[in-house]
This record gives structure tokens, C-alpha cells and sequence, in this order.
């Protein structure tokens, strides 16, 4: 878990845990909603020094793992087919 870690959407501070690992990996990137604004937002880098914990708290703000992002430049540049 991440406690009080800086939200880059609201920019106050959140519990953040992913359900899916116990703990967070420096170099990935998560996905999360933020409690305050309601807007999607990214995590990355995050600190290495994460709270080993077995289940999230219910007041945490969740995230998902995300192994890279999304590449729109790929989808924009495939050929369009025109019947």
C-alpha cells in the first residue's frame, strides 16, 4: 500500500493499494479514479518503500496494474478501409 501518497489528479493525498499484488512496483504504472475529482488518473513512477499488506483497507483507493500505456499512435495510424 501506498499511505498518503500525492494524488495527481486532486493533488491531496490518498491511501492508494492494489487488490491484485501485496506490494507496489517502482517501475510500473497503475490506473486508479480519484475519490475527490472522479477523473481517471495515472500512477507512475511510485516509491519502492510500499506497506507490504495482505488486503487493501476499505478506505484505500484502489488501482490496477497496467503494463504499458496505451499507444494511440498506432491506432491512428492504421489504414482505414473505405467501401
Amino acid at each position: 500500500m501506498l499511505d498518503l501518497y500525492r494524488c495527481p489528479s486532486c493533488g491531496r493525498r490518498h491511501d492508494f493499494c492494489d487488490p491484485d499484488a501485496p506490494e507496489f512496483a517502482a517501475a510500473a504504472v497503475y490506473t486508479f479514479t480519484c475519490p475527490t475529482t472522479g477523473e481517471g488518473a495515472l500512477l507512475r513512477p511510485v516509491r519502492a518503500d510500499s506497506l507490504r499488506i495482505a488486503d487493501c483497507p476499505y478506505s484505500a483507493v484502489t488501482v490496477q496494474r497496467i503494463d504499458r500505456l496505451p499507444d494511440c499512435t498506432v491506432l491512428l495510424s492504421r489504414p482505414v478501409a473505405v467501401s
